[in-house]
């Protein structure tokens, strides 16, 4: 009965870091549930989440963060509002948020010049070269490098 009433308190008092990833944070809160209904002492006890509960208790612990504040409102009004609806629009959520950080990284890095590809020019000089031409050798030294000419 301990187990499952620390079971109980974890999840119902799990919340979302806003600076962590909502997938993790999904996963998580779905694998608490799923572990606690599955707990055996449950049906001896009567102790019994609903999906719809546990898809209202997951919204609750995500509204805390004020970027999320929109979607967890228009979840509220998801058809059918169960556990597996919710976790699945904010997993779609998650994707979106991902693909643009990646696509706003990209954006960066081609807009900037410090990631700009190196242009090959082949009219430049060799004072504008980075490397001389010929590599000069120190006589005696065993790595020596011969000049050609």
């Amino acid at each position: 009965m301990v187990t499952l009433c620390q079971q109980l308190f974890e999840l119902v008092n799990l919340t979302y870091n806003p600076n962590t990833s909502l997938a993790n944070y999904t996963y998580k809160f779905t694998d608490l549930y799923w572990s606690f209904q599955n707990c055996p002492l449950g049906n001896t006890f009567q102790m019994d989440i609903g999906e719809g509960s546990a898809a209202a208790i997951l919204l609750m612990s995500i509204g805390q963060d004020s970027s999320l504040i929109g979607l967890v409102k228009t979840l509220y009004y998801a058809t059918p509002f169960n556990l597996e609806q919710i976790t699945n629009r904010l997993l779609i959520e998650d994707s979106h948020r991902t693909k643009k950080i990646t696509n706003s990284t990209l954006y960066l890095r081609q807009s900037n010049p410090l990631y700009q590809k190196p242009h090959l020019n082949n009219s430049s000089t060799s004072l504008n070269h980075p490397w001389p031409s010929k590599v000069i050798s120190h006589r005696g030294h065993p790595y020596s490098f011969q000049s050609g000419g």
